[in-house]
């Protein structure tokens, strides 16, 4: 297959030319491949996808969200949705081949739909089921666009990334990455819990990209 942006990045090999769409930038003068374009987004959707913004500003004394809070939060899954749907939308019969050879998801995926029918608030129900459907929509994408090996790397990249931030904003804003009424660090996620999933799992995924002596990674 064509060699990939990502997997050269990682490894320090100088690509090789891939012959592929050009997105011109007049601008600044340069020429950004629709790959790479796809492996930026992806990794800003990722980075977004796992709350890894100081919202930190938007809680109260008690470390809950506020009302402004939640509607940011919402306003930052926007551009999640956005990529997931333009990348599908370019690869349609990879993601009607996906959803075929996986049809016990997909009909999970449809239940939460049906609890409209039986919800006290069938309008919040509706709104959270779109939502949740939409998020998974993200997941089919990087499937579909990624070899196994890249998603670790890219999946490893930015949970490393979210985790340095929140050691930086350890000491450049203690009062905010770290828990109210108590010690415990929770860097740019809204509560420790949150940091303690994703630095458990970018340790599993640094073990596993250990193992890979080809990337020469460190």
């Amino acid at each position: 297959g064509r060699p990939d942006p990502l997997d050269s990045a990682v490894s320090s090999r100088l690509p090789a030319t891939v012959p592929g769409r050009m997105i011109p930038a007049r601008r600044i003068g340069v020429q950004i491949r629709w790959r790479t374009l796809e492996c930026l987004c992806v990794a800003l959707a990722l980075f977004l996808q796992t709350g890894a913004v100081s919202l930190s500003v938007f809680l109260d004394s008690y470390g809950n969200l506020s009302a402004l809070g939640s509607k940011v939060m919402q306003l930052l899954a926007l551009p999640v949705y956005l990529v997931a749907l333009v990348i599908l939308a370019r690869h349609p019969p990879s993601f009607a081949r996906a959803l075929r050879r996986n049809l016990p998801l997909v009909m999970l995926l449809a239940l939460p739909f049906l609890s409209v029918l039986w919800s006290i608030s069938p309008s919040t129900s509706l709104r959270r089921a779109i939502g949740l459907d939409l998020s998974v929509l993200l997941a089919y994408a990087v499937a579909i666009r990624f070899s196994p090996r890249q998603i670790l790397i890219l999946v490893g990249l930015v949970l490393g990334a979210s985790m340095v931030l929140s050691l930086a904003l350890m000491v450049v804003a203690p009062h905010m990455a770290f828990m109210p009424w108590s010690p415990e660090l929770r860097g740019v996620f809204n509560h420790k819990n949150v940091l303690g999933w994703y630095a458990a799992l970018g340790a599993i995924m640094g073990g596993v990209l250990a193992t890979d002596r080809s990337l020469g990674l460190r």
